[in-house]
């Protein structure tokens, strides 16, 4: 069985052609361009040295293989530069080009000898994949694609030990361009697929942060961190699911911001939104543990209470109101007060409520808070309201 180092290079060229457009067009779909632009450098510095080493094989062109060499050993240091980046580590740009200018400088010194030149090759493209497992290993949780990318950076560095140690043991001038050692075909196919595994799972890498960060600006209400409206509905749905299926509790606040407006008009947007944070603030803290609290507009909120009666609610709502009326906001000039008007309604069986029957009740009970002077809680139901003193 024999192997050509021409199809070696050809499989090279083509994947990194290949990963080159897939990162092109990530780079133009997600968020972070600058990250992914690095990406498209790397494809296509590999892409290239694979090119000119090719090249070399029908001209026999020494100067061709060695400057591709160059560029196939600077592609792979922008792999360790892209794990630092996806690990959310600084950008060694400077340690960067000291690398390069190192694995130049050993090239060049390796020249005359043909073994050692082997020999630089494998430790200078081994490096960067070494460190990008350790960068990965140290900084990133381990997820699948964090595992298969240190997977794959594994056996490329092998397949370069593999060739190093057939070089030195049968002193070569190198791997020939035609291959029927076993071990020497091993190597270099391991480099060729350790390189598209790791490169598969940084792939996967960028686009599991992406959907996260998506996912997060659907779920999470930029201004405040409470989460969304949208989340908020599909939450109410799921609560409200168990409740009719197994008659558990179920009780939903929706409070709304006394003179927010005036805020807004009298002090700028800024107060107010210094306001809606410092509410989502004192929200958080003080229904911890108890409840979903949502932004559904732009001064009203809604906190979904599982497992909890309506007198409960009713205590919860009333801490609450104590706590944010108790709120000074420094502003320019001045400090402002908040206060809060909570509505408050329990989901019932008999007749079976919807969502949006339950959103209905805690509107029109937070209504007739509002309407009997703000700054209170109401309920939904005809029982004693606890009102501010």
């Amino acid at each position: 069985m024999t192997f050509d180092l021409v199809t070696f290079n050809i499989a090279i060229l083509c994947l990194a052609l290949a990963f080159g457009f897939a990162w092109f067009v990530l780079w133009r779909i997600f968020a972070h361009p600058h990250e992914i632009g690095g990406w498209v450098v790397c494809s296509v510095l590999i892409a290239i040295g694979a090119a000119f080493v090719l090249h070399s094989y029908a001209s026999e062109a020494f100067d061709e293989s060695f400057w591709g060499h160059v560029l196939l050993t600077a592609g792979f240091s922008m792999i360790w530069l892209q794990a630092r980046s996806l690990a959310g580590q600084s950008l060694p740009w400077r340690g960067l080009l000291v690398l390069n200018a190192g694995n130049l400088f050993a090239l060049l010194i390796a020249t005359p000898d043909p073994v050692a030149l082997q020999v630089v090759y494998s430790v200078t493209s081994a490096g960067p994949f070494v460190v990008s497992i350790w960068t990965l290993a140290r900084h990133m949780s381990a997820s699948p694609a964090t595992r298969l990318s240190m997977f794959g950076l594994a056996v490329a560095a092998m397949g370069e030990v593999v060739r190093l140690v057939v070089v030195l043991l049968y002193l070569t001038d190198g791997i020939p361009a035609s291959l029927s050692n076993p071990v020497a075909i091993a190597a270099v196919l391991s480099i060729v697929f350790g390189i598209t595994l790791c490169m598969f799972g940084f792939l996967l890498g960028v686009i599991e942060r992406e959907r996260s960060e998506l996912t997060r600006i659907a779920v999470r209400d930029d201004l405040t961190g409470l989460f969304s409206r949208r989340h908020f509905q599909e939450s109410l749905s799921r609560a409200c699911r168990p409740s009719a299926g197994e008659a558990r509790p179920l009780s939903l606040m929706a409070l709304d911001l006394d003179g927010f407006k005036q805020v807004n008009d009298s002090h700028g947007h800024a107060a107010g939104d210094e306001c809606l944070r410092r509410f989502a603030d004192t929200a958080r803290s003080r229904l911890k543990g108890a409840g979903e609290v949502a932004r559904v507009g732009g001064d009203e909120f809604c906190v979904i209470l599982p497992d909890t009666r309506l007198m409960d609610a009713m205590r919860l709502a009333e801490d609450l109101r104590r706590s944010v009326e108790a709120e000074a906001i420094d502003i320019p000039g001045g400090t402002l007060q908040m206060t809060v008007s909570i509505g408050v309604a329990e989901w019932h069986a008999d007749p079976p409520m919807t969502p949006a029957d339950l959103k209905a009740a805690a509107d029109e009970a937070l209504y007739r808070a509002k309407r009997e002077g703000r700054n209170r809680i109401a309920s939904a139901r005809p029982t004693p309201v606890a009102v501010a003193g």
